[in-house]
């Protein structure tokens, strides 16, 4: 027995809900209604269930949530710690309020484009799908009650007429069985339209959008700094500082970057800071911000960049590893680094370097 596409076309939407009632209480089965606005209560009148999307979003953005605390786990704490900006990196409870951001972030985005896409999976909507609705009228002022039905439809068509519908119309469906590619096409289509998109005619890197809708916000009006500046010394927008200046707070350190430097500062050089147990505190946290990755925590050299193996020959501070380092050579390394280790002078200031120096010679005397 063939089934029946049978539609009932209304022209108000009181109407439309009255008959809706009536025909659910027959006990029809309405499988879509077409309407040119939303029309309140339509849902439940239809019998339809409460959209579970809500807790699809849930679970989504849970996962985003667990993703992001596993991702900033694995890159900041566990694979290989950094200091940014003077954070601690010990553990991932001591660095969440840094992460915050990218935790919160996660969360919306894998919550809102996944519960996205499968809004679009749930009603078959792709790239080129056309139009559904049967009836054209229905996105102006006409209101369509859809059914698929198989028998006899006589009752269902007068059932319609006494609702108040103003037309009915009936026709046979004919068999699409095997027609499956109305997804894969438009979806191979699409993922070929996205490589292709990223592909360049060029070698050089594409810096600019190929439209920008607002330039005068895009492109400043005045130099960027370091671009050219035919008006510019050098022709450079940037300006060197005046000879002989130097920022506020800054303490220069005249010995030079050499062997000789070197062994000046082993041999003479001496912290100009009255060692108290505050100083001492400020040094501890700081080498706990600033050396614990590669130095560990005991100075054993074992910190965790070490144990993950992405730097190697981290001496320890023992006397039988480093047998000649003073205060003032410890204060020359973290000014100007050596071997793999680089600078710390713009981390840390003058002072801040003394008393780093000066905790690194508490620990190398709790080394055997």
């Amino acid at each position: 027995m063939s089934k029946k596409l049978i539609h009932g076309l209304f022209d108000d939407d009181d109407i439309l809900m009255n008959g809706v009632k009536a025909v659910r209480q027959k006990g029809y089965e309405i499988d879509e209604i077409y309407t040119p606005f939303p029309v309140h209560g339509l849902d439940k009148a239809m019998g339809l269930k409460p959209t579970r999307i809500a807790y699809a979003s849930f679970v989504y953005g849970a996962f985003g949530l667990g993703f992001a605390i596993w991702l900033t786990w694995f890159m900041m704490i566990e694979d290989w710690p950094q200091n940014i900006g003077g954070k601690p990196s010990f553990t991932w409870l001591e660095n969440m309020p840094a992460f915050t951001p990218i935790l919160f972030e996660l969360t919306i985005f894998m919550a809102a484009h996944l519960m996205v896409l499968t809004y679009f999976f749930r009603n078959k909507l792709f790239p080129g799908k056309k139009g559904g609705s049967p009836d054209l009228r229905t996105t102006d002022d006409k209101f369509l009650m859809e059914f698929i039905y198989e028998g006899d439809s006589s009752e269902l068509e007068s059932l319609l007429k006494e609702t108040g519908a103003v037309e009915v119309n009936v026709k046979e469906i004919k068999d699409t069985k095997g027609n499956q590619l109305w997804f894969k096409i438009p979806t191979a289509s699409l993922v070929l339209l996205f490589a292709l998109s990223s592909c360049s005619s060029s070698d050089e890197p594409q810096r600019d959008p190929n439209s920008v809708f607002m330039p005068d916000m895009y492109y400043s009006i005045a130099y960027e700094p370091y671009s050219e500046d035919p008006n510019g010394i050098n022709n450079m927008e940037a300006r060197t500082p005046v000879e002989g200046t130097i920022k506020r707070g800054y303490v220069p350190y005249g010995v030079p970057d050499s062997n000789e430097g070197y062994q000046f500062a082993l041999d003479s050089l001496k912290s100009p800071l009255v060692s108290d147990e505050k100083s001492e505190k400020v040094g501890e946290d700081l080498y706990n911000i600033y050396c614990i990755s590669c130095h560990g925590i005991n100075g054993d050299g074992q910190g965790k960049l070490v144990q993950n193996e992405k730097y190697l020959g981290v001496p320890s501070y023992a006397v039988s590893r480093l047998p000649n380092i003073t205060e003032g050579s410890i204060f020359h390394v973290i000014t100007y680094g050596k071997n793999m280790m680089g600078s710390h002078a713009s981390q840390l200031t003058s002072q801040e370097r003394w008393k780093v120096s000066k905790h690194v010679l508490k620990l190398r005397s709790q080394l055997k």
